[in-house]
């Protein structure tokens, strides 16, 4: 995974949300989203932001997977 210096937080917030999916623990996801930053020399942002950042991948991949969860539920529309 390389960053893009001038794009680094918008790829890392769409690397972590991709992560998240196939991730059920949120300790082992914050350890997938610091390891590329210290591999690519990336300055990690204070624990708060990389949580939040986790927290946040993590929450739109269960909605991602409640939507579509519920669109193969018998008698409902799919997307």
């Amino acid at each position: 995974m390389v960053f893009r210096t001038s794009r680094t937080r918008a790829e890392l917030v769409a690397w972590t949300e991709r992560e998240a999916v196939s991730v059920t623990d949120g300790r082992i996801l914050l350890d997938h989203l610091i390891e590329p930053m210290r591999t690519e020399r990336i300055t990690i942002p204070g624990v708060s932001v990389t949580e939040c950042m986790a927290a946040m991948a993590t929450h739109a991949a269960d909605i991602r997977h409640r939507r579509l969860k519920s669109c193969q539920e018998p008698g409902k529309p799919t997307l």
